[in-house]
């Protein structure tokens, strides 16, 4: 039983800045401890999916790096029921190829699951470079999206062989970017804002999305149905469902492949217990290097307010910059936010021992 008035915190930051989840996470954890030292402080580093995914799994689950996968594969658990952690943006090369590679080096290593954060990534290429990776023949000249306007499902005959040889694997995106892969906000939208030639580079994209979307359908008819489930069981259209655009248009081609779309803080959250842990917390607390409504209702913060309501934990938000006021603040689910000094990472220790002093008891 615990003494009367400690109080046990739940901490988590996705990145914050220069730092990883995991040290983000430990900053805060140290800094509560520092200001509380009579408290209980669970650090679970968060994730969206992004940049920092497998730096959370490691500090958050442990785990290993997959032997064949280079920088972009840990492996958690304990075989037969081994989980492999691929994030996209942590594979060298300008493609999905190596990411193509690595989890083929999952489904090699016997792993019965694998996660897959689409964050990071380079040019979008619309998973074609996934499919090389895989061992897809793909003819001369559809590497990228520019040659994908020409695809036909003839080009991707093998596609349904290699759906199958995955069956057996629960395969899950965990996205950072719940947009579709195509129309106005699909992924030639967020080309046509990469640059001053955006918008024509949007137009091959989309194209070639589009091209390689009826191909892929096309190739499958027949051994799958044509929509794809996402993560709350319902059916979509390929190219409109959440997710599908994201890694350009890898959610989509790992759906294809028999993928479930998820969001990625959600994925991280389960696979933490988050939910088990804010049901025997009194506070849980967040940094975030920017706080607007947009950020308070996205990823890792949705996560930690929706789950802490359903326990009734309030929840504190630490924030490099906060553009939420008093009413603002309810209505996202915190019950208080506060800035650290000059956005530094480095204060944010600082920080959370001062916001521990205010809200513990015994401090």
């Amino acid at each position: 039983m615990r003494p009367y008035g400690l109080v046990r915190v739940v901490v988590t930051s996705d990145r914050f800045d220069r730092l990883d989840p995991a040290a983000a996470t430990a900053e805060l954890a140290a800094g509560w401890r520092v200001g509380a030292a009579h408290d209980e402080v669970i650090a679970l580093p968060g994730s969206d999916g992004g940049p920092g995914l497998l730096a959370a799994v490691r500090a958050g689950l442990g785990g290993r790096p997959l032997a064949g996968a280079g920088t972009c594969a840990v492996v958690t658990g304990a075989s037969p029921s081994t989980t492999v952690w691929l994030q996209a943006g942590a594979c060298p090369g300008p493609t999905s190829a190596d990411l193509g590679r690595a989890l083929r080096a999952a489904v090699g290593s016997g792993a019965t699951r694998v996660v897959i954060g689409t964050g990071g990534t380079g040019a979008p290429d619309g998973g074609l470079g996934l499919l090389a990776g895989l061992g897809l023949e793909l003819p001369a000249g559809v590497s990228d999206l520019a040659g994908a306007a020409e695809v036909t499902d003839d080009d991707l005959a093998g596609l349904g062989a290699l759906r199958r040889s995955l069956s057996g694997i629960d395969l899950v995106v965990a996205y950072d970017d719940d947009r579709p892969l195509l129309g106005l906000a699909g992924v030639g939208e967020l080309v046509a804002r990469s640059g001053p030639d955006g918008r024509a580079r949007a137009q091959v994209t989309e194209r070639g999305l589009a091209a390689l979307s009826g191909a892929v359908t096309a190739a499958l008819r027949g051994q799958t149905r044509p929509d794809l489930l996402v993560g709350d069981g319902s059916a979509r259209r390929p190219t409109s469902a959440p997710g599908s655009g994201a890694g350009g248009g890898l959610g989509f081609m790992l759906a294809a492949l028999g993928a479930r779309l998820l969001p990625g803080a959600a994925v991280l959250a389960a696979e933490l217990d988050l939910d088990g842990r804010l049901a025997e917390a009194e506070l849980a607390v967040v940094a975030i290097p920017y706080l607007d409504w947009t950020t308070a209702a996205t990823g890792v913060v949705a996560q930690l307010t929706e789950r802490a309501a359903a326990v009734g934990v309030p929840v504190v938000a630490l924030a490099g910059q906060s553009l939420l006021g008093r009413k603002d603040l309810a209505g996202a689910g915190l019950v208080g936010s506060y800035v650290v000094a000059g956005q530094a990472p480095d204060q944010l220790a600082a920080l959370a021992a001062r916001v521990a002093r205010t809200w513990s008891p015994q401090s």
